[in-house]
């Protein structure tokens, strides 16, 4: 699962210093205890990051020509 930090927090696993706007792979579990209030913090610390599809990529950034225009 991938996480994405909203809050910086001390990681005790990883043992560090965790930055608002990290991304980073944990287990299902610690995803699980990082996004929601079951961990030594009380609060919500990262949120889950989905990954968008290739299709979606290529409708959102069309193609370019790089044909020269001639003026």
């Amino acid at each position: 699962m991938r996480v994405k930090c909203i809050k910086d927090y001390q990681d005790l696993e990883l043992k560090r210093l965790v930055k608002v706007g990290e991304e980073f792979e944990v287990s299902e579990a610690r995803g699980k205890a990082l996004t929601t209030v079951n961990n030594k913090a009380g609060r919500i610390l990262c949120e889950e990051v989905t990954t968008p599809t290739t299709e979606k990529v290529a409708e959102a950034a069309p193609k370019k020509s790089r044909k020269k225009k001639e003026a």
